[in-house]
């Protein structure tokens, strides 16, 4: 099957179906955008609510600082991230504005963009997205990352002079708010991010979550676990797994990261800083560590009770602040600590593991970029399905009625009293927008026809989507199975294209029932999610 092609093909024989009724043009632009999406690289959004840590996040995934971070809410702005040259290197920022004009513009212009001013305000105001065009080895060309500038945020009027900036920033809030909201629902996959969750917070983070998201194309990132002392990353795997399952219907899973953590690491390691840190951090002896360092973090910073101690190991105020280069404490802290009890090698790998987003990478390429084309063509199977079957349910049951009165409406204006020449007219009208039983019986057909193409292509689509699934997780728990039960999974999920499963019923029934019942013992998630991936494949092939 070729995806794009076949989604292409229904798409134009939906139009062709349509420009043959009434509603054709109703439905034109919404067909046509459908057309011009489906080669177009998929959206992949970064949403959650104000101060998440998303732009911090965004900027860990494609390793440079583009994301302006730690900006105030009214200065957020969404921002498109493109794998594309920018046609001059010196203003890679696309301006596109409200009124629909555009302009290029150098990385100077986010100062613009920061600060509690008015102007700064209607600049904001004005602007309906940034587009960044920059290099990434990690960002696919197919696909766009979307920063959105979150929700649920709050205006602090305390801070505010006049009531026409209090105004100003509430409809900008507002704006931000609905853009979020919209880009979520329109992109092809999202990134929910979320910030720590205490156990007294559970609750509040489960109800959160709506039906918005559904887990084939969305996934959890909890960030800023470095905030949180003591906490290992297996335990924060186990609190996150807790969440996953809880919330199974809506993300794919829920990811521990720091990016913070991660982004900081990789840009020391280019500059040879790492090195410089763990020289200093262990000049510290181990028997003062605790009480010097580790047990007293704040007191590393210019402190004069605390400046003696370090001067005695050569590590100075301008030492210390050349170390710690800016970072967020807890950010420095959990890189300096593993430097200071491990080889490099060892620590860098640890802090690496420890701040997920390696682990989530992983799960974007797999779960996301690689299956970017099946996940906008399955998008805009489930959009044109819904138009149809609008069309069935509402459309038709409208025009069924006309269709009935039709014949009383052409009596009644055949025994009328009017002139010849305005019965005429009467009956050019109703037989211009009404249509014949005939007519109504072959668009019942030609749709119910449609409906059923696409329910099939569908089913090829799920099925290619859940093939690609099932192999990619099958091959990491490989050692779970049998060698006759993998060969079987492995046929069954098309790994072996001149080898096919049998499609006698009796075989297919005895083979679901045989993946239902060992489900109910299999422990590991991954296990279970393969199992049920059996269970469907082998209905797809019964239906």
């Amino acid at each position: 099957m070729n995806t794009i092609d076949d989604t292409k093909k229904i798409i134009l024989k939906v139009k062709k179906f349509l420009d043959q009724t009434a509603w054709g043009e109703e439905y034109a632009s919404r067909l046509q955008n459908m057309v011009d999406r489906v080669e177009m690289p998929c959206e992949l959004a970064i949403a959650g609510m104000v101060k998440a840590g998303k732009s911090s996040f965004l900027n860990a995934l494609l390793g440079d600082d583009y994301a302006m971070v730690g900006e105030t809410e009214m200065t957020a702005t969404i921002n498109y991230f493109i794998n594309r040259r920018p046609p001059c290197p010196e203003t890679p920022i696309k301006v596109v504005w409200d009124d629909g004009h555009d302009e290029w513009a150098s990385k100077s212009f986010l100062d613009s963009l920061q600060g509690h001013t008015q102007e700064v305000l209607d600049r904001a105001k004005g602007i309906d997205h940034l587009e960044y065009y920059v290099q990434s080895d990690f960002l696919d060309e197919n696909v766009i990352l979307i920063d959105t500038p979150g929700t649920n945020s709050n205006v602090d009027e305390h801070s505010q002079r006049t009531k026409d900036y209090i105004d100003g920033e509430e409809i900008l809030r507002r704006k931000h708010n609905e853009q979020s909201i919209a880009l979520k629902d329109k992109a092809d996959a999202v990134i929910v991010l979320v910030g720590r969750v205490e156990k007294s917070q559970e609750a509040k983070l489960i109800a959160g979550f709506s039906q918005d998201t559904k887990s084939f194309n969305s996934l959890g990132v909890m960030s800023k676990i470095d905030s949180e002392k003591g906490v290992t990353r297996a335990e924060w795997m186990a609190r996150t797994e807790r969440y996953s399952r809880m919330l199974n219907q809506q993300l794919s899973a829920i990811m521990p990261v720091s990016a913070n953590v991660y982004h900081a690491v990789t840009k020391m390691q280019e500059t040879g800083k790492l090195h410089f840190i763990q020289d200093n951090i262990r000049k510290i002896p181990k028997d003062t560590y605790q009480y010097l360092f580790d047990g007293n973090r704040e007191l590393f910073k210019d402190n004069r009770t605390m400046d003696t101690m370090y001067d005695k190991y050569g590590l100075s105020v301008t030492v210390r602040d050349e170390m710690s280069n800016g970072l967020d404490w807890m950010v420095f802290y959990t890189i300096a600590n593993e430097l200071y009890h491990n080889d490099y090698e060892i620590a860098v790998n640890n802090v690496l593991e420890y701040s997920g987003m390696k682990a989530v990478k992983t799960i974007l390429r797999q779960q996301f970029f690689d299956r970017s084309r099946i996940i906008r063509c399955a998008k805009i199977m489930r959009d044109l399905q819904t138009i149809l079957l609008n069309l069935r349910e509402r459309k038709l049951y409208d025009l069924r009625k006309d269709v009935e009165n039709r014949e009383a409406y052409l009596g009644i204006i055949d025994t009328s009293s009017s002139s010849a020449e305005l019965k005429q007219s009467f009956r050019k009208f109703v037989t211009a927008h009404i249509c014949t039983k005939r007519q109504y019986d072959s668009y019942v057909e030609a749709l119910n026809e449609l409906i059923l193409e696409i329910e099939k292509i569908w089913l090829i689509i799920a099925k290619v989507d859940q093939e690609s699934e099932a192999l990619l997780l099958l091959d990491k728990k490989r050692d779970f199975f049998s060698p006759e039960h993998l060969e079987e999974l492995e046929i069954l999920f098309g790994k072996y294209p001149n080898k096919s499963v049998s499609t006698d019923r009796n075989h297919i029934f005895e083979r679901q029932y045989y993946w239902s019942g060992e489900i109910e013992f299999a422990a590991d998630k991954n296990v279970k999610r393969i199992m049920e991936l059996a269970i469907e494949a082998y209905g797809i092939i019964k239906t």
